[in-house]
């Protein structure tokens, strides 16, 4: 009984602790588009969502057979409702599906999230860069700022639509 309401415990706390890396994948959208009109000059937010959609989708789908496929590896029998009648190996199959594999891949969020290069003022910059372009056909930027774009982008400043002439680019 004791290890049946850990098991349920768990599993509610599992779902708050790993709201945050699908919290944080949502929040920075709007950076990823912003990024992507500096680089093409376009405002593409439904594909961006769409690729996103796509790609969680296909990782779930991916996930949810890796999971099956595991337990069925360490031998989790589903006709024994009881933890206690699994062996000690389909239930280290169980703690590796749901505890260990998870907070290594958080671990993994964690570390990317910081990793990341774009701060609120990066991106306040960003979309001022983006008005002025879009308004005037030019934009003022500082050297420190152009490679600091370059370094969220991962391209080089002229080859973003944002470092070319757009007088020249017009329809």
């Amino acid at each position: 009984a004791v290890s049946t309401v850990i098991i349920l415990i768990s599993s509610i706390l599992y779902n708050f602790g790993f709201s945050g890396p699908g919290f944080v994948a949502v929040n920075i959208q709007p950076d990823v588009v912003d990024v992507d009109e500096l680089i093409t000059g376009e405002k593409r937010e439904g594909v961006v969502s769409t690729f996103k959609s796509f790609f969680f989708k296909t990782i779930s789908s991916f996930m949810s057979y890796a999971v099956g496929f595991s337990l069925e590896a360490f031998g989790y029998d589903t006709q024994k409702k009881e933890p206690q009648y699994q062996t000690p190996k389909s239930l280290f199959g169980l703690r590796l599906n749901f505890i260990i594999l998870p907070a290594i891949f958080a671990a993994f969020t964690v570390f990317a999230t910081f990793r990341y290069k774009m701060t609120k003022t990066d991106h306040e910059i960003i979309k001022d860069l983006i008005l002025q372009k879009r308004e005037t056909g030019k934009c003022t930027v500082s050297e420190e700022q152009k490679r600091k774009i370059e370094q969220i982008s991962g391209i080089k400043w002229e080859e973003m639509w944002i470092g070319k002439d757009i007088l020249s680019l017009k329809h």
